[in-house]
């Protein structure tokens, strides 16, 4: 079971020396797919002297969580955004807020050129493999964030064409998000186990991982909303190139015509300068699809939200990372739910006596059965 935590806050330098102990009263923390995610504490205003001397990215907050007495285990690990300490005897309190470390490729331009083009380059290279690069050359001038990046699919062979240049001193957030909205996930790891690891895998994140465990409606404290939403059938991905005559680089994903008889044709354009190639655009608009379309079995696309977790939901809180798999299977008077899915954003609020654990799930059997 995931039990109900109690935490610990620590304050660190960059890359984890001198770590010290940092009394809070509350705090928040999230894991999410293809973004940054935050977390934020509330100290004492008599913790001034400890954290005097703490400084935006000079410093790192770790949170930690025990269960029922247990070592407490990092959950979240990222570096200071803003340290607000406010005097007013009415509201007295320090505020800290920090992103994850992945943060970090926003504050890093790309220093080298990446040419994998078939033009003028060494030609297409692996998708996985290029948001490696891409974090390597980030870190190459100072390592010290000490962020990684590991494969979750190893031995996918998803391939395609960018160019990257370092004269257009572009951070590096922008290629990989690019990378993230076509083809791949990301999402930063922050357990125990590798705090410094941010996951990547295509199409999704452990796409081949199995099972972590069976959700049911006793196991949410606070029920979750099912929003059925419009689906897309049609995908257009337009690429690099183009003018007066039209698309020069394009890739086009369609739905059966069996989703098309019971949905109708509802298009969707995406413009994506930065892929130079068909192949590329065409596995991109697949994608898209493949998350925005009609569902294996023929629905509408469905998104679980804002159920609040039980202390009784199975697993381990290590388990629970953004893109992780879960079976959820929903019963309620209104609207059943039930199938594959995948984990894509998990909140915390916590305070001296209590936590809540909000989870979002989107449902992952199309691409699975893909």
């Amino acid at each position: 079971m995931i039990g109900c935590g109690s935490y610990l806050v620590r304050v660190q330098e960059r890359g984890g020396a001198n770590p010290r102990v940092v009394p809070v009263v509350s705090g928040r923390w999230e894991r999410v797919v293809d973004s940054t995610s935050s977390a934020e504490v509330i100290a004492s205003a008599a913790c001034c002297d400890l954290l005097a001397d703490v400084d935006p990215f000079s410093h790192e907050l770790v949170i930690l969580r025990s269960v029922s007495g247990t070592s407490h285990r990092v959950v979240w690990l990222g570096p200071i955004e803003e340290v607000a300490f406010d005097e007013d005897p009415e509201t007295a309190q320090i505020r800290i807020t920090a992103n994850d470390l992945t943060q970090w490729w926003r504050l890093r331009f790309v220093h080298a050129d990446y040419d994998r083009t078939i033009e003028t380059g060494s030609g297409p290279s692996r998708l996985i493999d290029q948001v490696v690069d891409l974090n390597s050359d980030a870190l190459a001038p100072d390592a010290s964030p000490g962020l990684v990046v590991l494969d979750t699919t190893p031995g996918s062979t998803l391939a395609g064409e960018r160019k990257i240049l370092a004269a257009e001193n572009r951070e590096t957030n922008g290629p990989i998000s690019e990378l993230a909205r076509d083809s791949i996930d990301f999402a930063a790891h922050s357990t125990a186990a590798n705090p410094r690891a941010v996951l990547v895998g295509e199409p999704q994140i452990n796409h081949n991982a199995g099972l972590v465990t069976t959700l049911h409606s006793s196991h949410f404290a606070r029920a979750p909303r099912v929003r059925r939403m419009r689906p897309v059938t049609r995908v257009v991905v337009s690429g690099a190139g183009g003018g007066a005559a039209g698309d020069e680089v394009v890739g086009i994903a369609t739905a059966s015509a069996a989703m098309l008889a019971r949905f109708g044709l509802i298009e969707a354009r995406y413009d994506e300068p930065r892929i130079e190639d068909a192949t590329s655009a065409q596995q991109a608009a697949e994608y898209r699809l493949s998350l925005l379309g009609p569902t294996a079995a023929g629905r509408a696309p469905t998104r679980v939200e804002d159920g609040i977790l039980a202390p009784s939901a199975p697993g381990d809180l290590d388990d629970y990372y953004a893109g992780a798999r879960f079976d959820i299977a929903l019963s309620g008077d209104c609207i059943s739910f039930g199938g594959r899915s995948v984990l894509t954003r998990l909140q915390c609020a916590f305070d001296g006596a209590s936590e809540a654990l909000t989870a979002a799930f989107t449902p992952a059997a199309f691409v699975e059965a893909s």
